[in-house]
């Protein structure tokens, strides 16, 4: 293509091509027309959904495939909250930050 309008021309032609695919694809998947108020108020719904049962599921499938060692871990954890309460506390904050 070079050699039949120029280095110049050509450069501008491919790049003029390739932005417009991108202007393409991001009209058609990032749905510009859309608020983006819209979006964050969808996202946080479907995160909020996902992430809502999970910690309870697996609790109830932890507690019934091993009943004994949930009630050992549990008793555990209730004695480290009474030996030393402020030392459980900063792991549980340190958990927490982990997590997010």
């Amino acid at each position: 293509m070079a050699s039949v309008i120029g280095l110049t021309a050509a450069c501008f032609t491919i790049a003029a091509i390739l932005v417009a695919i991108a202007a393409l694809m991001l009209y058609i998947f990032l749905l510009p027309y859309r608020k983006s108020s819209e979006e964050i108020d969808d996202l946080e719904e479907s995160t909020a959904n996902a992430l809502a049962d999970l910690p309870f599921d697996t609790l109830k499938s932890l507690v019934q495939k091993y009943p004994v060692s949930v009630s050992a871990g549990a008793m555990l954890l209730g004695y480290t909250l009474v030996r030393d309460p402020k030392t459980a506390t900063r792991h549980a904050q340190r958990l927490l930050l982990g997590l997010l």
